[in-house]
């Protein structure tokens, strides 16, 4: 279900449309409910939302969705901002994020940025990153991704993106590619790939190394295009390559 619709990113210049109203989304779900499809949801999984009317539209279907799948799986990307752009959305959507969303979750998939934006704690260094997301599985994730890992957790020249469980935490890194246009959309693929990974099955740091290595693949595919090139990387988004592995890591 679609929360914004619009044009083209709004990276490019000229872009129009408009963001959806919560009765948007909550109209949906009526429909989904009373053709007998809701119920075959296994997930929900939640990105850009915009303000936090949308955001509480997405956890009146998450109730609606437990009532009859107790088991349904929430991911929530708290997409809010970036290191650059600082918070590209409602003032209001923080801290619905850090009380509401994120206690909902199962599993979260913050960047840096979002991660120290939702535990007002530093997450530059990996240890501050490790120590960051252990406070933010507290407040409700058994799982929680961070992407966007550079200086000074990884060397100069990579990047990472970091997932921890009660278990264990794991780190997948690759080379920071060098693009003639800043693609939009990487986080999206990467929640998204990591999720279907997890529901299929795989334990959470297979999952991870496939996340990151069928993002990467379409990265390098897209180093001097415009968008990111998923019908040319359709088949490492089924069969991602196994070329950067996950490494257990500690605080």
């Amino acid at each position: 279900m679609h929360t914004v619709q619009l044009s083209s990113h709004t990276g490019f210049d000229g872009w129009r449309g408009q963001r959806f109203a919560a009765d948007h989304l909550t109209d949906l779900a009526d429909g989904l409910h009373l053709s007998g499809l809701l119920g075959g949801c296994d997930a929900l999984l939640s990105g850009y939302l915009g303000d936090a009317g949308l955001g509480a539209a997405v956890l009146d279907i998450l109730g609606r969705l437990r009532a009859i799948r107790p088991d349904a799986f929430y991911c929530c990307d708290p997409v809010m901002g970036d290191d650059g752009r600082g918070l590209f959305v409602g003032p209001d959507l923080p801290a619905f994020f850090a009380a509401r969303a994120i206690p909902a979750a199962d599993l979260a998939t913050p960047n840096r940025f979002e991660l120290a934006q939702l535990t007002g704690l530093p997450a530059h260094g990996l240890d501050e990153c490790l120590a960051a997301a252990a406070v933010l599985r507290a407040a409700g994730p058994r799982l929680v991704a961070v992407t966007s890992l550079g200086e000074p957790a990884l060397p100069a020249g990579r990047i990472g993106s970091l997932l921890t469980t009660a278990d264990g935490a794991w780190l997948v890194d690759t080379p920071k590619l060098a693009f003639r246009r800043s693609p939009a959309g990487a986080g999206d693929l990467f929640t998204a790939h990591l999720l279907g990974s997890l529901l299929s099955g795989l334990a959470p740091p297979t999952a991870l190394e496939r996340a990151v290595n069928a993002v990467f693949r379409v990265l390098e595919l897209t180093v001097d295009g415009d968008e990111i090139a998923l019908v040319g990387a359709q088949a490492a988004l089924a069969d991602p390559p196994a070329i950067y592995r996950a490494e257990a890591v500690s605080g």
